[in-house]
């Protein structure tokens, strides 16, 4: 877990909310496409999910550094603080 993401009260509830509609969606792709076309697909969805969040914690890292290094917390707005975590 990372300090600079929020967390959940109950994470348990989230694994099982992402299970279902991860099971879901297999269920589906299968019977529509095929299990070899379905496990392709995956494989790329979850490989586009680890990039996506590689990049978007370059970039919080590379906004944080160059916030503080300006001093411009102050003028960002509260709410773009909290989406970007940065205090």
């Amino acid at each position: 877990m990372n300090e600079n993401e929020p967390s959940f009260k109950d994470s348990l509830a989230v694994y099982r909310v992402q299970s279902y509609y991860t099971k879901l969606l297999w269920n589906y792709m299968i019977k529509k496409q095929g299990e070899t076309k379905t496990c392709k697909h995956f494989i790329k969805l979850v490989t586009a999910t680890f990039r996506a969040q590689s990049v978007a914690l370059r970039f919080r890292q590379f906004l944080s550094s160059q916030v503080t290094t300006l001093d411009a917390i102050d003028e960002i707005a509260p709410l773009m603080q909290t989406i970007l975590h940065i205090s």
